[in-house]
């Protein structure tokens, strides 16, 4: 079993807004992803939810990364999605990223739900190797309503109720 060394922690409600500089700093700023207005439509719609998550891997004054868990549909089984997956371009290859994932994985096996999905650019290559390293699987692209010029990879993986060493847990 692979031990933990970074901190993730579940954000709440009050404090969401403040991952938002390193959404805009990843996703606008470095990759030119899409327009802020488009980014703050997709951040609104994604945690509008009440069973949505925001984990943070750092201080929460100043992630490290961050991502987006929430329940999605039940069709054909009830699975959790990952959205809005950023790591810091300066804290790269410490593993954050991969820490978030394992964090989700860990939470979503909790809720007892089968599946997980998560959705990354189609040009970003480092969260691509990291979702296959944890066992996902590409399962179809997909677009953003809000940025329908940008493909998105969609990758599942079933999560079964023992332990794998994948994910560490």
């Amino acid at each position: 079993m692979l031990e933990s060394t970074l901190e993730v922690e579940v954000l709440s409600r009050g404090d969401v807004e403040r991952v938002w500089p390193l959404l805009k700093k990843v996703l606008i700023d470095e990759h030119r992803l899409m327009p802020e207005r488009s980014l703050r439509t997709l951040w609104e719609g994604e945690t509008r939810s009440a069973g949505t998550e925001i984990l943070v891997s750092g201080r929460t004054e100043d992630p490290a990364g961050c991502l987006v868990l929430s329940e999605g549909p039940a069709l054909p089984v009830r699975t959790a999605l990952v959205s809005l997956w950023a790591v810091d371009p300066d804290r790269r290859g410490h593993g954050a990223g991969r820490e978030l994932l394992r964090v989700a994985i860990a939470r979503v096996r909790q809720k007892g739900i089968p599946c997980l999905r998560v959705r990354t650019f189609a040009t970003l290559t480092s969260p691509v190797r990291v979702l296959w390293s944890l066992g996902f699987r590409v399962r179809g692209l997909d677009v953003l309503a809000a940025e329908p010029s940008r493909e998105l990879l969609v990758f599942e993986r079933a999560l079964g109720t023992g332990s794998d060493e994948r994910e560490g847990g």
